[in-house]
């Protein structure tokens, strides 16, 4: 009986051994979540140091920041062509009012009624693109009659 006695106390031993480990490593896996979300937190705050920063120095920086402004001016080129570029695909204009999405089509802006410029409403055109003989419409190829006016394409 004894030997029964003393497998159950090792048993408990172990089994609070188990108990205990399970409840660090608990604690520890929430800890290294509480450690990441102040690290996130952190790393917010540096970017919005960051963006400050470089609204502080966009016309004048400082000679520290001279290549990164230059830098961030690259990137928000970059992002302008590319989103331009986009657009242009999609077939739309961006209303200068409200940044709305205009059809090039589109004389009035659909989300706040202004009127579109007529460079933002027409499509930028490729010098090689067949154009509409009526219209002037650019002309996709295979294209039978013009979509701007209607006007059969001569071949």
């Amino acid at each position: 009986m004894a030997i029964f006695e003393e497998l159950g106390k090792k048993l408990s031993k172990s089994g609070q051994e188990a108990a205990q480990k399970a409840k660090n490593l608990a604690e520890t896996v929430k800890l290294n979540s509480l450690i990441s979300d102040e690290e996130k937190v952190i790393n917010n705050l540096f970017t919005q140091i960051g963006k400050l920063c470089y609204e502080s120095f966009e016309e004048n920086p400082d000679e520290r920041f001279t290549q990164f402004v230059a830098d961030v001016n690259e990137a928000k080129s970059k992002i302008s062509s590319y989103t331009d570029q986009v657009n242009q695909l999609k077939g739309v204009a961006v209303c200068a009012e409200c940044g709305g999405e205009v059809p090039f089509a589109s004389q009035f802006c659909g989300s706040c009624g202004a009127t579109m410029s007529r460079a933002a409403a027409e499509p930028v055109v490729e010098e090689e693109a067949n154009l509409c003989s009526n219209c002037s419409a650019p002309l996709p190829e295979g294209t039978a009659f013009c979509t701007g006016c209607g006007t059969k394409v001569e071949e």
